[in-house]
């Protein structure tokens, strides 16, 4: 994670034309934005999103659905949210949701899905939400290949 951070903030300081000249101040922000992820679990707006997946409608025009919450869950990369993303998809009979829900846990790229997304793909019933977890799975089983040949 750590090479992928640092490409990444040496890819939008060339882009941007922030020029850094210490290496440690690369290092630094990597650093930081490590610490940002530990600590994301108790950020108290990634907790509200969390409770909100839970008590959102599955449709609904003028207030946010599940649909939404789960897709900002996934767009803010809360890797925190990857049990209650599961717990609910396994329990939801709405197929749009479980479809999201496995194109978020493939946003997320957090090994602990891989079990959950298996079994989606094997058991699923609705064709694109297969195709879905199918995607999902592959992403995040790339990922872990990728990180063990850095090793």
């Amino acid at each position: 994670m750590k090479t992928k951070l640092l490409h990444a903030l040496i890819s939008l300081t060339v882009f941007t034309g922030c020029h850094s000249t210490k290496v440690s101040n690369l290092e630094d922000r990597v650093s930081t934005l490590e610490k940002t992820s530990t600590l994301e679990s108790s950020d108290p707006n990634i907790q509200e999103l969390i409770l909100l997946l839970s008590s959102a409608p599955y449709h609904s025009r003028n207030e946010p659905n599940k649909n939404d919450v789960l897709i900002t869950l996934g767009l803010i990369n809360a890797k925190s949210a990857v049990p209650q993303i599961i717990n609910i998809a396994k329990s939801s009979k709405d197929r749009n949701f479980r479809k999201e829900a496995y194109r978020v846990l493939g946003w997320l790229n957090d090994k602990r899905a891989i079990n959950y997304l298996q079994n989606a793909a094997k058991h699923e019933s609705y064709v694109h939400a297969k195709s879905a977890a199918e995607f999902a799975l592959k992403t995040i089983e790339a990922s872990e290949v990728e990180v063990n040949e850095q090793k």
